[in-house]
């Protein structure tokens, strides 16, 4: 059968293949160039796309792992107690050192921060009010220079603290001025900028809480839960109001909500009822140092 040039099937086919082979041995070397330099140039091309977005989807896979951390970290807050407290900020800073945008690791080292300064404010009231006390029982000059030192001591931990905590809640505003509105990075700064703001005493501690809601409508949040609180602890005026929150919160492995309820009681003159709070976190977290000396402080 005669093919498309006319000449026959098996003759056509022979004489292209001689042809090919012809123009192989007389262009092979050039081919052989041509295959490597395109083999070059592919690999050219393929270390640019590295360069310019290797570290974008390495960075995809190796955010799981700091994520990771930072929710362990987060998880020791709940214990409240010193050492906890400062084991997460640890560990907080040790994430950041290696992922310093890290809009969540930000986040929750405020929130340690800010429990930190808290407690020591906290401590330091209740050495004042010790004092304040044995000053009215008359005990000798020494012991009155012994307590002083000690107030003196804590009166630099909250300085140093509180100086720790701006630092880190200014970087996180840095931080989510240009967070993806609607995202978890945005919950995370709005609760984290709450918390701070109502433990520093600060307003607007409250309109964060309404914001965390309506970004959050169909779930609540424990932290969230303590904003009003703290901003009653530290310069609010609605101590029925956040009482009645804390006693709404039931969670028996998150202790700061009862250390919270123990310390509004206090301010409202019922001291039998912040002994039970003190008395049960005590009983579940032995570590928990300011429950402890609140404790004693009420035992006095």
């Amino acid at each position: 059968a005669p093919g498309l040039l006319g000449a026959p099937l098996d003759l056509q086919s022979a004489q292209d293949d001689a042809a090919m082979m012809r123009a192989v041995k007389k262009g092979g070397s050039g081919r052989t160039i041509v295959i490597v330099l395109l083999l070059i140039a592919l690999a050219l091309s393929g270390l640019l796309v590295w360069r310019l977005f290797g570290k974008q989807l390495m960075g995809e896979q190796a955010s799981a792992q700091p994520l990771k951390q930072t929710g362990d970290a987060f998880a020791l807050l709940r214990r409240d107690d010193a050492l906890n407290q400062a084991k997460a900020v640890e560990e907080l800073r040790s994430v950041l050192a290696q992922n310093p945008a890290l809009i969540e690791a930000q986040a929750a080292l405020v929130m340690g921060l800010a429990a930190q300064f808290d407690d020591a404010q906290a401590e330091l009231g209740s050495g004042e009010a010790h004092m304040a006390r044995v000053k009215a029982a008359g005990v000798t000059q020494a012991e009155l220079d012994a307590l002083q030192t000690v107030l003196t001591a804590q009166t630099e931990v909250v300085q140093r603290t509180r100086k720790q905590l701006d630092e880190a809640h200014a970087r996180l505003m840095e931080l989510g001025a240009n967070v993806e509105r609607g995202s978890p990075a945005e919950s995370a700064v709005v609760r984290a900028d709450g918390f701070a703001r109502g433990v520093k005493g600060d307003a607007e501690a409250i309109s964060r809480a309404v914001q965390f809601a309506q970004l959050n409508p169909n779930g609540a949040d424990a932290w969230v839960g303590l904003i009003e609180p703290e901003y009653a602890l530290n310069g609010g005026t609605q101590l029925d109001e956040a009482v009645k929150q804390l006693q709404a919160m039931h969670d028996d492995a998150f202790f700061r909500p009862a250390v919270l309820l123990a310390r509004l009681e206090l301010k409202r003159g019922n001291a039998d009822v912040a002994a039970e709070q003190l008395e049960r976190v005590v009983q579940l977290n032995d570590q928990h140092a300011l429950a402890k000396a609140l404790l004693k402080a009420i035992a006095k």
